[in-house]
């Protein structure tokens, strides 16, 4: 099946019904897995991960880079600049939940921790990802491509990657409780997607460029979110970035504190403030108490 298409809003939509007939077997009582997969370590993960499959974490670093000779159908391997990035596609169904202390990390500067491609109801929890070493230009922490009904609770992206998350035609997501930090240039990156929600989320410690970019999406929310100590300099310089495809945000008793960012955002009149609190930060477009207003 060709899942190839063009990355706009419409054809996001479009290719979550795609999604939602072709995983339409992969609900009944036949493949819902019987039980819960046990893992110990990365050779053991990789070759885990599959449609219907619920996967629990031991505690411990699971390294992709040292098992770049697993492949499988769903498990393939890119070339980066300085190694090889892990893409997982085609999964319906899948759940990863770490115990305490259970981290998935990658060695080369320039590739994802993960990217999902063409794949629904993907579930990530307790568990902390990031680079051995920081990077530039590329190589962030999760990336999302043509993927439908994605949960993240509970997790911890932390930089050495250069942003925490990228979504490209993405219909249906939801992070919640986790936290996005010490990203070498940004925070989040939102394409042609849909129905995307931050709850209860911390975005901490990151900057250089605009920190969250977000272009033809709809429904875009963050509820009880914090921004802290993040940063931009003069180019690239705002706190959402809209160009010229705009999208309507919506914050909702979210706290930004202590950030030094140029400008809040390229179209403030796309983003509606319910409830904020702004303390301490330093924008050269509005004052805190200006942000600080329900708008």
């Amino acid at each position: 099946m060709n899942f190839t298409l063009r990355v706009t809003l419409r054809s996001a939509w479009m290719f979550v019904g795609a999604l939602a007939l072709l995983f339409s077997g992969c609900h009944g009582s036949k493949n819902v897995p019987k039980g819960v997969k046990v893992v110990h370590n990365a050779a053991e993960l990789l070759q885990a991960i599959r449609p219907n499959a619920t996967i629990r974490l031991m505690p411990g670093d699971y390294n992709l880079s040292r098992e770049t000779s697993i492949t499988t159908n769903y498990l393939r391997w890119e070339e980066v600049y300085d190694g090889q990035e892990a893409t997982l596609s085609n999964i319906a169904n899948l759940t990863l939940i770490g115990e305490p202390g259970a981290r998935i990390l990658a060695e080369p500067r320039y590739a994802w921790i993960f990217n999902f491609q063409n794949s629904a109801n993907i579930t990530l929890k307790n568990i902390t990802f990031g680079h051995t070493e920081a990077g530039n230009c590329v190589g962030g922490v999760l990336q999302f491509e043509r993927c439908a009904k994605v949960a993240i609770d509970n997790c911890h992206l932390y930089g050495s990657g250069t942003e925490g998350i990228h979504l490209t035609a993405v219909a249906s997501f939801v992070m919640s409780n986790s936290e996005i930090y010490e990203c070498t240039y940004d925070l989040l990156t939102l394409e042609a997607s849909a129905d995307i929600l931050f709850k209860n989320t911390t975005f901490r410690e990151t900057g250089e460029f605009t920190l969250i970019t977000c272009k033809d999406t709809d429904k875009l929310r963050f509820e009880d979110c914090t921004f802290t100590d993040n940063f931009t300099g003069d180019y690239i310089p705002y706190f959402f970035g809209m160009e010229e495809n705009k999208t309507d945000v919506v914050l909702t008793r979210c706290t930004f504190k202590n950030n030094r960012v140029q400008q809040f955002a390229d179209f403030p009149e796309h983003i509606r403030r319910v409830d904020c609190t702004f303390t301490d930060n330093k924008f050269k477009d509005f004052t805190d108490q200006q942000l600080s207003k329900d708008h």
